[in-house]
């Protein structure tokens, strides 16, 4: 007699191992990387704060290129897109899932180019044409290239991204291309700029950073970090809706300070 089990496949134990229960889509977020992204997204509103405050008059000109306001500004941005690196790690580590990748692209390509069109008829004479998230954009299609590179490497060529920014001639390429890789003669006159270089490297530093972690196998380790309280639920909040806070913010802050100055004038 034939015996029924003929034909079927034997079941395979579950993988339990840290890496395939972190990184697979169905499993819980790591805290600790919301954390961090709503840490950096208050940074965030407090720099567009004190931008908004300068255009509008409540701080003198010139106050937002202050050399603390300018490495303010310089470490939240490298922190967020630091995290994007880790976040695009963690997310296709074991295999890029490419419909995902390209859906949440679409959506950052899209919020992008809100803030252009909104930042070009609200202040015509700053508006962004290359910010954090059309860096994000760029970032999240060069940076998926390099996933399956050796985390020294990523970090190599993260360095290497910093050094051609201080080495080439800002002038040696003209016209659009010159103006998103960073290399325009004169800095322009936009609210939020962040060209490939050099802010590429800190994508890159965090995709390197999480491979390394991954390759100890310490991402494990850190998925058990939990926060609580109403300041860490907070930041954890802010950390899972960071697109839609970031996108709500401004117009918010830059409504209340126009309101006010029209009720004081």
């Amino acid at each position: 007699m034939k015996s029924r089990n003929r034909g079927r496949h034997k079941r395979q134990p579950t993988d339990v191992s840290s890496k395939s229960t972190l990184y697979n889509e169905k499993s819980p977020r790591i805290q600790l990387i919301d954390y961090f992204r709503g840490i950096a997204l208050l940074g965030m509103t407090i720099v567009h704060g004190a931008w908004n405050l300068e255009f509008f008059g409540f701080l003198a000109p010139g106050t937002s290129h202050q050399t603390f306001w300018a490495w303010f500004a310089a470490l939240v941005a490298g922190s967020f897109l630091g995290l994007v690196g880790v976040s695009l790690h963690l997310a296709h580590a074991h295999g890029i899932r490419w419909r995902s990748w390209a859906k949440r692209l679409g959506i950052i390509v899209l919020a992008a180019g809100c803030v252009t069109a909104v930042t070009a008829v609200v202040t015509p004479d700053v508006f962004i044409r290359f910010g954090i998230l059309h860096m994000i954009a760029a970032g999240s299609i060069l940076g998926i290239g390099v996933l399956r590179w050796p985390g020294w490497v990523i970090l190599v060529s993260a360095a290497v991204v910093v050094v051609m920014d201080f080495t080439i001639p800002p002038d040696w390429l003209e016209g659009t291309a010159s103006y998103i890789l960073g290399f325009e003669a004169v800095p322009p006159t936009a609210s939020d700029y962040r060209p490939i270089f050099p802010w590429l490297a800190s994508v890159l530093f965090g995709i390197g950073g999480a491979r390394i972690l991954g390759d100890i196998e310490w991402w494990e380790a850190l998925g058990r970090i939990t926060f609580s309280g109403r300041i860490g639920r907070g930041l954890l909040w802010l950390g899972r809706h960071s697109l839609a806070y970031y996108l709500i913010h401004q117009p918010i802050l830059f409504g209340f300070l126009w309101a006010v100055l029209k009720v004081s004038g």
